[in-house]
């Protein structure tokens, strides 16, 4: 694995994916459509085939990675024996940990020893102390931080919730307009539109959007996070391989940046600039 300052965990849909990324990532994650996640409204974010699980798991442990199912959406009582099931099948096949926000699941996934590594997911909304102490009750290895937390709103977390892990993302092109994990925009007029979200709203016969915090500005969240301690940085699953690979060098950027130690002013410089 490259020897980065921040631990990357990669967002995979394919196995040839998985194989890439297995040289730099700490660790993969994934969706499969039978398991609802946060990317339901994307087929191709996905992988196609169990076939395909099995694939990306032997690329990921070849050389001692670990690789995660996102089950990372709130399940109906009704859903629990199917979704249980076909997460069964997939831990059976080697996958070595879930990203959950569902408390049946991880309740229930607790209580299994041994039993997967769990990640609490940003979907969660985990945004304060009190929020953090009640999820930490469960057996998580890492809860993900929500996008929209500022490092110095998140600092008492961070020192007085020390049981697991914490795990920020790293959104190039994308800052949700609203909560993730709460936003209805997706579902909007009772259609799944994954495009909602970048609607323009309507006010007082004018047209906006909501705003987005500069580029350097989420450059800095990266290094105030790490200054406090947060050591993984998440990939999203969205892009194309050749995307993603442009991403993939976007943060070993950033971790070689942070690593060196410079001044704000020298890391946003280092950061920014092009491979």
């Amino acid at each position: 694995m490259y020897n980065s300052s921040m631990k990357i965990v990669a967002g995979v849909v394919s196995p040839r994916e998985a194989e890439y990324f297995s040289e730099f990532a700490e660790e993969l994650y994934f969706g499969v459509p039978q398991v609802e996640n946060h990317r339901k409204w994307y087929a191709n974010q996905q992988f196609a085939s169990t076939a395909e699980v099995k694939t990306a798991v032997r690329a990921a442990h070849a050389v001692g990675r670990r690789i995660l199912l996102a089950a990372n959406e709130i399940y109906r009582p009704a859903a629990y024996a199917g979704v249980l099931a076909s997460i069964r099948r997939l831990l059976d096949l080697g996958v070595d940990g879930l990203i959950v926000r569902d408390l049946f699941l991880l309740d229930h996934f607790t209580s299994r020893e041994p039993g997967p590594k769990l990640v609490l997911s940003s979907t969660a909304g985990c945004f304060n102390a009190e929020a953090a102490r009640f999820y930490a009750r469960f057996r998580l290895a890492r809860i993900v931080v929500p996008q929209h937390v500022l490092p110095a709103e998140f600092s008492p977390v961070l020192r007085q919730v020390r049981g697991p892990a914490y795990e920020i993302f790293y959104f190039p092109d994308c800052f949700c307009p609203n909560v993730d994990g709460v936003c209805p925009l997706h579902d909007i007029n009772k259609t799944e539109s994954p495009r909602n979200c970048t609607a323009p709203h309507a006010l007082a016969g004018r047209s906006w959007r909501m705003p987005k915090p500069p580029w350097a500005a989420r450059l800095e969240m990266i290094r105030d996070y790490y200054r406090l301690g947060v050591r993984h940085i998440k990939m999203p699953r969205d892009g194309t391989f050749e995307e993603k690979r442009s991403v993939l060098r976007s943060v070993l950027r950033i971790s070689e940046a942070l690593r060196a130690g410079v001044s704000r002013k020298e890391f946003l410089r280092r950061a920014s600039e092009e491979a």
